[in-house]
């Protein structure tokens, strides 16, 4: 039986997810899912999801970047996260990483949340 039907996010437990992102003005999201190879990024005020195959993450003093091409090869999408606090300016709440994501040269920056870390 189904008691419980709600959209997967960070706080669900069986979401497979490596690091979700979000940020505000405009509104996006990004959930970087290895398990399910894919990164997608949600650009909320536009209405447009973007999917990007899986590519591990290199590492960076401080965090990890992203570089992607989508498998159509017509949208491209840099991705850097940050071990810093950071706060969506939303909420109380302050996250331990910030993200930066470039998409077909436009800059989103925002907050982001690795799997397994809390919010404070």
């Amino acid at each position: 039986d189904v008691i419980r039907l709600k959209p997967k996010d960070y706080r669900t437990e069986c979401f497979p997810y490596e690091y979700v992102a979000l940020g505000n003005e405009p509104f996006w999201s990004l959930e970087i899912i290895p398990h399910e190879k894919r990164i997608v990024f949600k650009d909320i005020g536009a209405r447009k999801v973007y999917e990007f195959p899986y590519s591990a993450a290199a590492s960076l003093q401080g965090g990890v970047t992203y570089g992607l091409r989508s498998a159509d090869r017509r949208n491209t999408m840099e991705i850097s996260l940050r071990e810093q606090v950071c706060s969506d300016g939303m909420s109380d709440r302050r996250y331990h990483h910030a993200a930066t994501v470039v998409l077909n040269g436009k800059t989103f920056t925002g907050c982001a949340i690795k799997k397994g870390e809390r919010i404070d």
